[in-house]
């Protein structure tokens, strides 16, 4: 039997409207650098552009190409919580600085485990979308965030149009 346990009260999403958001399809950004999944909801009323890495872009891709054999780094994580008898029950996005989305992943497990602590870990959407998806977590958004990430892509879209110097190192540096 598992059980809900939350030990970070103020991270927990109560009392908001949360819309369920599925995958829709990865894109490339405004900045034609970074890519960005596309979750909307059954409706697709509501659509919320996340930016990852390419990494995580990859991963993404090739988790979910049904011509190809199943492989994902996150099998070894999976085992785990498995194992163990941890499992993340949903993802809330929860705010939206700089040029980041944040998220709080929520976890259920056995009472016997209490000493573990996990209830509600916070991350970066990029750091935790490709897990998410792999295990078939139910992704939340408010729709006051969903429209905080409109100002997000226009800001990544003026960075986009800066003039860049043609002495890059780095593809991801300014």
């Amino acid at each position: 039997m598992l059980e809900t346990i939350v030990f970070r009260e103020e991270f927990v999403q109560s009392g908001q409207d949360l819309v369920r958001l599925k995958p829709y399809g990865i894109t490339i950004g405004s900045d034609r650098i970074r890519p960005v999944l596309i979750l909307k909801d059954e409706t697709s009323a509501h659509t919320l552009p996340v930016p990852i890495s390419p990494i995580e872009a990859g991963v993404t891709m090739s988790q979910n190409n049904q011509a190809a054999p199943p492989t994902t780094p996150h099998r070894v994580t999976e085992y785990i919580l498995q194992t163990l008898g941890v499992v993340i029950t949903r993802c809330v996005f929860t705010e939206v600085r700089g040029h980041h989305l944040y998220v709080n992943l929520e976890f259920s497990h056995n009472p016997a485990l209490r000493d573990l602590q996990l209830g509600v870990v916070k991350l970066r959407a990029e750091e935790a979308m490709s897990l998410c998806l792999q295990l078939h977590v139910p992704i939340y958004a408010s729709p006051e965030l969903m429209s905080k990430t409109r100002v997000l892509q226009m800001e990544m879209l003026e960075v986009a149009r800066l003039p860049h110097s043609k002495e890059k190192n780095q593809n991801f540096l300014l």
